[in-house]
């Protein structure tokens, strides 16, 4: 009997989907599939800007992710209906901002919503923005190394 019950919980084990073993994200979250991460280093950083935001450090919402060399997916949960552009970086040395070199050039990668050109000075909050409604939300972003 003992054995039979064993082998009926291996056999349940085994035939749950992997799909059913990760949680599915809540409603109105917003899902980043993250490309061309460079290594394993440090995590993904994803802030969520409003318009009077974008581009500065007072981002009201954010989530990160360990790197994955490849696709990294970084789920940002709570965020209300609205006008968003998300600014995404590779945080390699986890130290939670961007580190620039000569003339503010970004040495760690970055992308923006909309995978947005970049130009001198940061993408236009135009060619960024997307609409967030309450259900969940799946977002691609490319990472760029500019150094």
């Amino acid at each position: 009997m003992r054995r039979s019950v064993l082998l009926a919980a291996a056999i349940l084990a085994v035939a749950v989907p992997p799909a059913l073993a990760q949680p599915a994200p809540p409603e109105g979250s917003i899902v980043f599939q993250i490309d061309h991460v460079r290594d394993d280093a440090g995590h993904v950083r994803v802030d969520i800007c409003t318009e009077a935001t974008f581009l500065k450090d007072a981002c009201p919402y954010s989530g990160s992710a360990l790197a994955v060399k490849g696709v990294t997916t970084v789920t940002v949960e709570g965020v209300p209906p609205g006008a968003y552009a998300a600014q995404v970086y590779h945080d390699r040395n986890d130290d939670h901002m961007v580190n620039r070199g000569r003339f503010g050039i970004p040495l760690e990668e970055i992308g923006f919503s909309n995978n947005a050109s970049i130009g001198l000075h940061g993408p236009k909050w135009v060619k960024a923005a997307f609409s967030h409604d309450t259900s969940t939300q799946f977002l691609a972003v490319m990472l760029h190394h500019y150094v």
